[in-house]
């Protein structure tokens, strides 16, 4: 069954759900005005893992997907501010209809955490989860691709004033 996506893409992105919080932004030295962090998306498609990429989509445009399609979402952070930011957060969830593809993520020096909860909680993998059995005693479990909600990365380090970092990851449509 085919699936027609629409995707907005621009300059400033705003996905349901993707989060950016510049650290220092909260510390009384940075001017809200002077401090600005911009994402631009990038998303290619695959349509069997191990292949050539088939499209790449930079714009508004439709997508047409199909299960088992592999997309590659690409990010680039970008300090468009006047001042020096440090420790800059991403977070963006797992979209909808698909999963994510383990050991995938990547981020110019980030620290890559993922969710299990709704992005209530990260953790580094691999994930794991606790469950009550019913004599009372709590197993742990390893999650499943299709468990993970989202990705932070957390870019250590300055982004300077005009530079950017890069993270990315691969889905796998469903």
């Amino acid at each position: 069954m085919k699936k027609k996506v629409i995707l907005l893409l621009m300059g400033t992105l705003f996905l349901s759900g993707l989060l950016i919080i510049p650290a220092t932004a909260q510390e009384k030295t940075l001017s809200p005005e002077k401090t600005n962090i911009t994402v631009n998306l990038t998303l290619e498609k695959k349509t069997l893992p191990g292949e050539k990429i088939t499209e790449t989509i930079t714009k508004e445009t439709e997508l047409i997907i199909n299960p088992k399609d592999i997309l590659i979402y690409h990010l680039t952070c970008t300090n468009e501010g006047e001042e020096l930011i440090r420790e800059v957060v991403i977070t963006d969830p797992i979209p909808e209809g698909t999963e994510y593809i383990i050991d995938s993520a990547s981020g110019d020096m980030a620290k890559i955490t993922f969710s299990i909860d709704g992005g209530n909680t990260y953790q580094y993998p691999p994930l794991t989860y606790k469950i009550k059995k019913l004599d009372g005693t709590i197993q742990v479990k390893l999650a499943t691709p299709g468990m993970y909600t989202h990705i932070r990365w957390l870019f250590s380090g300055e982004i300077r004033p005009g530079k950017s970092r890069k993270a990315s990851f691969e889905v796998i449509v469903k």
